[in-house]
């Protein structure tokens, strides 16, 4: 799934967690920007296609295969492998988490260093959920050379790459998604200033009407993008594939919405 609609769904399961606390509206707003920051975070194993990954990184740590070997390869370090896994999701926001933490410790009363994490756990929380999410986008997409996604890695046993969706072009699920982050922000301003607390759990309903939306969408689809470790053939039928994605775009969303989205799809600079 593309890096925009993997930012905004940490951002949706994020709303929850904002919604849910008793902190100030400002914090809010950095909670569902710690859940976004989350989205995107499992996709810095993709920096191996980095071009000049090779003479920095890659030369920094001896790495015997260049960048697109190692990224399309099952090496712990490859796309979609440790920091596709619930244990890197662990490891990776606890040391963000940690490394943001440090000013916060160093700066407070000693008295105020033992709820430290009453104080701010709540910013790795959306991290983590954000993150988790993205493992969660990731699991209809091609399986190509992983075989899905390492979910529980250090075990070898790959997850999900079934295929039902394509890796982009997922117009309506960038919409409902979106839609979803749209209400619950709205939600959110309105519940900072009301006085009925019921009102904090409608994320969370809005947020399980969209996955359950979502699951709907993906399950009309009835296409199987790839047959699992056929990598020769998904590259012989990319643009096979790659048409047939946008040909159930345009009949989900219609003519004139699917060309809005087309649109900008062709003005960014990345895979959307």
């Amino acid at each position: 799934m593309d890096i925009m609609t993997h930012t905004l769904s940490g951002i949706a399961i994020s709303t929850i967690v904002a919604s849910l606390s008793k902190k100030r509206i400002w914090e809010k707003g950095v909670i569902v920007f710690c859940g976004g920051i989350g989205g995107a975070l499992p996709d810095i194993d993709s920096m191996s296609l980095w071009s000049r990954f090779d003479s920095t990184i890659g030369a920094f740590f001896h790495l015997p295969h260049n960048g697109r070997d190692i990224y399309f390869s099952n090496y712990w370090y490859s796309h979609h492998n440790f920091a596709h896994s619930l244990v890197g999701g662990l490891i990776i926001t606890s040391c963000l988490f940690v490394l943001f933490s440090l000013p916060v410790i160093v700066f407070s009363k000693n008295n105020n260093r033992r709820n430290i994490f009453n104080r701010i756990g709540v910013y790795w929380i959306a991290l983590f959920l954000g993150y988790v999410m993205h493992l969660l986008g990731d699991l209809p997409t091609p399986s190509l050379t992983w075989g899905g996604i390492k979910l529980f890695w250090p075990l070898s046993v790959a997850v999900g790459g079934s295929g039902h969706i394509w890796w982009w072009n997922n117009y309506d699920i960038f919409l409902i998604i979106g839609g979803c982050c749209a209400i619950n922000m709205g939600i959110i301003n309105i519940y900072h200033h009301s006085k009925k607390p019921f009102i904090r759990y409608f994320p969370l309903f809005i947020c399980i009407g969209a996955f359950i939306s979502i699951l709907h969408q993906i399950d009309q689809r009835n296409v199987n993008f790839v047959d699992r470790g056929q990598t020769k053939r998904i590259w012989e039928r990319y643009w096979e594939y790659e048409i047939k994605s946008l040909e159930i775009q345009k009949e989900i969303l219609g003519e004139k919405l699917y060309d809005i989205m087309t649109n900008v799809d062709r003005k960014l600079t990345f895979y959307f």
